[in-house]
């Protein structure tokens, strides 16, 4: 039978059907009590010697207001939901709180009902065949139909509770559901590892609640939960390090008032912490925020002993520790769990005969394949072939280029300069270079073939029709100055590697100046290949097509988001100023010092 945490039940408790089914008695035959109390239906005159038999058997009778555990069942609302594919309309079962009119869908959300609103009503439900424990009577109860122990014990007609719990006085069917209640509702809620506080600092979890964040002191892990560090620090860390204090003093977080023992821990710590943390002022203001503010012990699903006290070392003490698989009394000095080990005397028993070992066999080696394996030492065979890339000697110009590279990591890049390193982005420049593709200038075969053909076409007497000059891009740094100048220019591409930068680090603010989009691509090789020629430094657009019309339009929109309206922001960020792994091992170990001396001075 369910049994509520710390309620007992009187051995002589009559259940009053009457108050609660009309037409139903339980008569009890005299002179009956203790176990040899038996129990008759009103209706048919059937003997039971269990309660628990006869309420089941007032279900056969059509009474569905009661459950065979006597109490009243929970009512239940049909919700009309959605119409179904088939016309009907489903219904849904709601499950209605015992402690307040709030109804829910399934089981799992009255759960979290009843831990978050009602965490401080400590009332438990626990199977009397297996001992698990269920929040709520609804649970028991499905429970109940799949329980595979009570169907076992309901065959046995002289199964009685008779097993009770020392500590909470709940009865059990079987010694085994006892155990089982008693270890797990228990002794689980004993601290056995000491778990720092909390610190400043919360954070909202999944569920969308605010929890509160714990940080392992000895190698700086980080947890919602204190019942996830507490198993951290168990499986982690020995006993040893758990409890030793720290003989350079304990170290204080200034952001978020957590404590650590060891500066390694300190420091991964300092990597949880970001510019979007949220932290509480006081205790109070966590409280208003924080649901649950301890989680050392979850009075929602384990209860402390009212009638357990620990002893004066923190131990549990030795009437109890039976109960407890795991914890092994007395033994001698060195094996606390064990026993002393008895003699055998008598007779040596005959050591069992040898195993008749398999004989493998041998494999066939032909004399004639000789190994001759390689000696790389000083004298002996050749070296083998090995990447000697490190120890050549480049050219000049590749060593120059390098040390360019790296000096322009190093050094700090002023903001004009600096700019030319944000070049466009790939898509932006695909749908560029293919618009500059057809404007590209006549080639010299192609000039050569025109001129011939209208000489041609004069020494024959006819002449030629007036033609038009065909829209062609720009190119070269006074020409592009110029139409800029003159604002005829509708876009303008300039190359990243210049080279000197000074020929056209002016045209950025010369095409601000006069509102002339423009755009900083890669490279210079690739204008070239516009123009015909090695390398281009800029190129220019001055009208085009009327099919390209849209096109163009789309391009300059981007470009004047992406440079001419964040002239003013390009020109306040410098670049370069990259260390070394050296230089960088370096700071790290200065800083190290400093961290040392300022944890020694708050020591």
């Amino acid at each position: 039978m369910a049994n509520k945490a710390g309620t007992p039940i009187p051995e002589a408790t009559k259940l009053d059907l009457a108050t609660k089914v009309e037409g139903v008695k339980v008569e009890e035959l005299p002179g009956s009590s203790g176990s040899s109390q038996d129990f008759s239906c009103s209706i048919c005159s059937t003997k039971f010697h269990l309660r628990n038999d006869l309420l089941k058997h007032f279900l056969q009778h059509g009474n569905n207001e009661i459950d065979y555990n006597g109490r009243p069942k929970a009512p239940e609302v049909t919700v009309p939901k959605t119409v179904s594919s088939s016309g009907g309309a489903a219904k849904t079962t709601m499950i209605q709180c015992e402690w307040c009119p709030d109804k829910f869908k399934d089981i799992s959300r009255a759960i979290q009902h009843k831990h978050r609103k009602h965490a401080n009503i400590l009332v438990n439900y626990y199977c009397e065949y297996c001992g698990k424990q269920f929040p709520l009577r609804i649970s028991l109860i499905r429970h109940q139909f799949t329980c595979s122990e009570q169907k076992e014990a309901s065959a046995d007609t002289n199964c009685l509770p008779i097993y009770n719990c020392i500590l909470c006085e709940a009865r059990f069917m079987t010694a085994a559901a006892k155990a089982t209640h008693e270890k797990n509702t228990h002794f689980a809620s004993i601290p056995t590892t000491i778990v720092p506080p909390p610190s400043k600092k919360i954070r909202m979890s999944n569920n969308g609640e605010w929890c509160s964040l714990y940080y392992c002191h000895l190698c700086g892990a980080e947890y919602s939960m204190k019942h996830n560090l507490k198993k951290h620090l168990e499986n982690y860390h020995t006993l040893e390090e758990r409890t030793k204090f720290p003989s350079a003093g304990i170290i204080k977080c200034k952001l978020c008032d957590a404590l650590f023992h060891t500066k390694n821990a300190y420091l991964v710590h300092n990597l949880h912490h970001s510019k979007d943390d949220i932290y509480v002022n006081s205790e109070k203001e966590r409280l208003q925020m924080v649901h649950k503010v301890d989680q050392d012990l979850d009075l929602n699903r384990i209860h402390i002993p009212t009638t357990m006290k620990l002893t004066s070392k923190g131990q549990i003490p030795k009437k109890y520790l039976h109960l407890m698989p795991s914890v092994k009394v007395g033994g001698p000095k060195g094996r606390p769990g064990g026993k002393h080990k008895k003699k055998r005397v008598g007779k040596k028993v005959a050591p069992p005969p040898l195993a008749v070992k398999k004989v493998e066999p041998k494999k066939v080696v032909n004399p004639l394949f000789e190994k001759r394996p390689k000696n790389f030492g000083i004298g002996q065979n050749v070296q083998p072939k090995r990447d000697l890339a490190r120890f050549v000697k480049w050219p000049k110009y590749i060593r120059i280029q390098r040390h360019k590279s790296v000096l322009q990591k190093r050094l700090k890049v002023p903001p004009p300069v600096n700019q030319f390193t944000q070049t466009a982005d790939k898509q932006t420049a695909v749908q560029l270079f293919k618009l500059l593709e057809k404007y590209r200038p006549e080639s010299e075969l192609a000039k050569k073939a025109r001129l011939r053909a209208a000489a041609e076409a004069k020494a024959k007497g006819k002449e030629a029709p007036p033609s038009k000059k065909p829209n062609t891009i720009r190119s070269g740094t006074n020409t592009v100055t110029k139409l800029v100048e003159q604002k005829k220019a509708s876009l303008v591409v300039i190359a990243h590697d210049v080279d000197p930068i000074e020929l056209v680090l002016f045209l950025p603010a010369l095409c601000r100046k006069m509102g002339v989009p423009y755009v900083i691509v890669k490279g210079k090789a690739r204008l070239g290949v516009l123009v015909r020629r090695k390398t281009c430094t800029c190129v220019c657009l001055t009208q085009v097509d009327g099919n390209d019309r849209v096109t163009l339009g789309k391009l300059v929109e981007t470009v004047k988001n992406n440079y001419n309206e964040r002239y003013d922001e390009i020109r306040k960020h410098w670049g370069g100023g990259l260390l070394g792994f050296k230089s960088i091992a370096r700071q790290r170990k200065l800083e190290k010092a400093k961290a040392r001396e300022l944890a020694q001075k708050h020591a």
